[in-house]
């Protein structure tokens, strides 16, 4: 059973501006007034549930245990979709049920609730700012002890996940897809570094579009400026390349173009 350790994270698209972000560690704060709240960030682009994806991927993994994490990207809000409460590695994620656990929890596997529909604060909840009167609300109930993960949500059996092209595996050949661009223009692939044979650098050939690379090399300081390069990243993920440059804008790479990896 999960058990908070006080430490919150956030991420949002809200910006940092209009307040929006200090009104949900308000409520957070007035139930557990020494919760710790940390903020991954508020630049998601706005609506951006796929980044919003790939940021808790990337960050909760190196959380420790007992660590709660608000995730609001919500086009939804207001409408039935529900709040998810995710279990993963011994934390919890609450975020709407639009995809936004798809790079940590996996259909089938469990560990997966939704929050009962009456979890909300007292009086008129905002029909636009669940962030504030529901997520902040639950997670400050959380924070403080007052209730348990099991007394506020449900067992879902299936929730939204971001479909993705699965890799295909031929003989001498993998096929995945680009399933993030981050801010420096790199083409992040969902073609696992421990999908490629050994620690090799040559004998492969790359290629996503009009781009083909004949070496995965070990970090971009390998490559001249200006040149393309694939390499493995920090998420142990098959990324392509610009150096001091951007991937996306240099070769049009989008998400969902397909990206072939050739054993020579």
């Amino acid at each position: 059973m999960w058990k908070s350790n006080g430490l919150m994270t956030l991420v949002t698209d809200f910006g940092t501006v209009d307040g929006y972000v200090g009104a949900m560690k308000g409520v957070v704060l007035s139930h557990a007034p020494t919760a710790a709240i940390h903020d991954i960030t508020h630049a998601i682009p706005a609506q951006d549930v796929g980044a919003a994806a790939w940021c808790l991927g990337n960050a909760v993994p190196w959380f420790p245990e007992g660590t709660l994490h608000v995730a609001v990207v919500d086009p939804g809000v207001g409408t039935d979709r529900v709040i998810l409460a995710a279990e993963y590695r011994g934390q919890v994620i609450l975020a709407p049920d639009n995809g936004m656990i798809s790079f940590l929890c996996e259909p089938g596997k469990g560990g997966v609730r939704a929050l009962k529909p009456d979890v909300r604060a007292s009086g008129t909840v905002s029909t636009t700012f669940h962030g504030r009167d529901m997520f902040a609300y639950a997670a400050g109930l959380l924070l403080s002890g007052r209730s348990e993960l099991l007394e506020l949500s449900d067992p879902v059996e299936s929730w939204v996940d971001i479909a993705h092209p699965p890799i295909l595996r031929e003989e001498g050949k993998l096929t995945g897809a680009v399933v993030h661009i981050d801010r420096f223009g790199n083409a992040i692939t969902n073609i696992l570094s421990r999908d490629l044979p050994g620690n090799e650098t040559r004998g492969m050939v790359v290629s996503c579009g009009t781009v083909e690379l004949r070496a995965i090399l070990p970090s971009y300081g390998h490559a001249e400026d200006g040149d393309t390069l694939a390499l493995s990243n920090s998420s142990g993920r098959l990324e392509i390349a610009v150096r001091e440059g951007s991937a996306a804008d240099v070769h049009r790479i989008r998400i969902g173009d397909p990206v072939t990896v050739r054993f020579i």
